[in-house]
């Protein structure tokens, strides 16, 4: 048994006795992320304060689950100040694997199919709602609690001189309309599982549920901005999403994720 076995909660621990392990530093989460592996099984374990999104990934997935296709889950625990969320593979690769970074179309593809799969989940009775008045509560209690890093902005967002300006521009400036959906949240590369040109399914749920379309195509624009260092592939994005350029609401949800 590793050292780290013997720090983790017992309902974690019994399903990864004799197992290795190694971090996963890809992506952005602020989780910490190990691998389990045997032989016979692959794990991921998440282990995030209290304070983080992990408690609502759980929630999130459990709701999901038959939904969409999001990770099984083995075990849940949490203990003093600490949640942990033990996760089994889904197989396939992120969509950052060089694989897909090597292959544009391809990759444009399986985001818009992502987020039209998403976008097919019924929200009539969906309890997990996460729109722009829930989202801006979020950011302004992030502020109170000095979780904004300003150090990770964006460059359009250099025109804000403190977490505050930025959240007062975003109550002044919100969006006439909401086009309401399932969101992932934080629709980015590193969170999209494929296998070759199948998509597989997505990861890091804290901040999912019904906000507006543009909270995931925003994001994904950004990301295809950042991997392939272009915006040659947005027209091509929006294509297979069937929607026009929204510039208002891009910039808005660029401006409103430097909150979280």
């Amino acid at each position: 048994m590793t050292m780290s076995e013997l720090l983790l909660p017992d309902q974690i621990k019994n399903h990864i006795v004799g197992m290795e392990y190694e971090q996963i530093n890809v992506g952005c989460s602020q989780a910490g992320v190990y691998k389990y592996y045997s032989a016979k099984e692959v794990y991921y374990l998440k282990v995030e304060p209290k304070s983080g999104e992990l408690d609502k990934e759980y929630k999130n997935m459990l709701w999901l689950n038959g939904k969409l296709p999001v990770p099984r889950i083995i075990a849940w625990a949490s203990e003093k100040d600490t949640d942990y969320l033990l996760m089994a593979d889904m197989g396939g690769n992120m969509l950052c694997d060089d694989f897909y970074l090597g292959d544009p179309h391809l990759t444009v593809s399986l985001l818009a199919q992502g987020i039209n799969l998403l976008r097919t989940v019924d929200i009539k009775d969906c309890p997990i709602q996460n729109g722009l008045h829930t989202k801006l509560k979020d950011a302004a209690e992030n502020i109170r609690l000095n979780r904004v890093d300003m150090s990770d902005w964006e460059t359009s967002s250099n025109g804000f001189s403190s977490p505050q300006d930025l959240l007062d521009y975003l109550y002044s400036n919100i969006p006439r309309k909401e086009e309401l959906v399932f969101t992932h949240g934080d629709y980015c590369f590193p969170n999209i599982f494929a296998d070759k040109d199948q998509l597989t399914g997505f990861i890091d749920l804290g901040r999912a549920g019904v906000a507006d379309l543009w909270q995931d195509v925003a994001l994904c624009l950004r990301s295809l901005w950042h991997n392939f260092n272009t915006k040659e592939y947005d027209e091509l994005l929006l294509k297979q999403l069937n929607i026009p350029m929204d510039k208002e609401k891009l910039n808005y949800y660029i401006l409103l994720d430097e909150m979280f």
